[in-house]
């Protein structure tokens, strides 16, 4: 959320805003629960990324386009998910990079609709460097479903 300082002593003393905040913390609470059981499930780490990753939202949405046009250029088209690699790494914390690259050899499993396949580890995309899955959230009902339902895999 991003305001000015008067802004947000003005949502803090406002009951409607602060309820509201309150429903979106228990919504965050509720989320992070059902991470924790996919994971579990999974037998996987998880590792939360930050807001700020999320923001390469409108890079994808030109990819997309680029992609679908009657003649895409494929040197803009891998200069700008280049771009978006760069981008998802400058927005990650270093110790989730240090973690992501420890395992890069490894299985990786992701929970999440920004594509962190195009992370580049070592110079190469992390979708070559591993084997990655990925899971999308949206909708919440249906991540939230699936992980009230998995059942923990038994070695």
């Amino acid at each position: 959320m991003r305001a000015e300082g008067g802004d947000i002593k003005q949502m803090l003393e406002d009951r409607g805003a602060s309820a509201l905040m309150a429903m979106r913390a228990e919504e965050l609470a509720a989320y992070t629960a059902v991470l924790s059981i996919s994971a579990a499930s999974f037998g996987v780490p998880v590792l939360r990324c930050p807001p700020q990753v999320d923001r390469v939202r409108e890079l994808l949405i030109r990819l997309a386009g680029m992609s679908r046009s009657k003649t895409p250029s494929v040197e803009r088209r891998n200069r700008l998910a280049l771009h978006i690699g760069d981008t998802l790494r400058s927005s990650m914390p270093s110790l989730f990079l240090e973690q992501i690259e420890q395992h890069k050899h490894d299985g990786i499993k992701l929970i999440g609709d920004t594509p962190l396949e195009l992370l580049p580890i070592d110079d190469l995309p992390l979708g070559l460097q591993a084997t990655v899955s990925r899971m999308p959230t949206l909708p919440g009902n249906l991540l939230m479903r699936h992980g009230f339902t998995a059942h923990p895999a038994i070695a």
